[in-house]
């Protein structure tokens, strides 16, 4: 009974502190992005560009590597964009949510199991 018990206790409170520290780093994570968005354009001549991949480097891409690269290329560019910024805040707080909750519900069979 006794074990059970400290398994339960053990759970729960690694779940909140799992779920404080996801949601004070995705916190974290996303002032630090508004805070650096505007490190995203470039100045040229005068005019503010946003920097993204050019023309010219998706068609050397292409002419070396074929669709496949192409592909390859597409993927690696949302990938590197889902984690950075403020898309990383959201997935960070939804595998902070997800980890507390199974923590949750592992505590729960722990304590049923008494």
């Amino acid at each position: 009974m006794q074990s059970s018990s400290s398994a339960f206790r053990f759970w729960f409170v690694l779940g909140i502190v799992i779920l404080i520290a996801g949601f004070a780093g995705a916190y974290l994570i996303k002032t630090s992005a508004v805070a650096s968005a505007s490190a995203q354009y470039s100045l040229v001549g005068g005019q503010a560009y946003q920097s993204e991949e050019s023309k010219q480097d998706a068609d050397s891409v292409q002419r070396f590597g074929g669709a496949p690269a192409m592909i390859v290329a597409a993927y690696k560019r949302k990938l590197h964009n889902l984690f950075q910024g403020e898309s990383l805040a959201y997935v960070l707080a939804i595998a902070a949510v997800i980890l507390a909750g199974l923590c949750f519900r592992t505590a729960l069979n722990a304590e049923k199991s008494d």
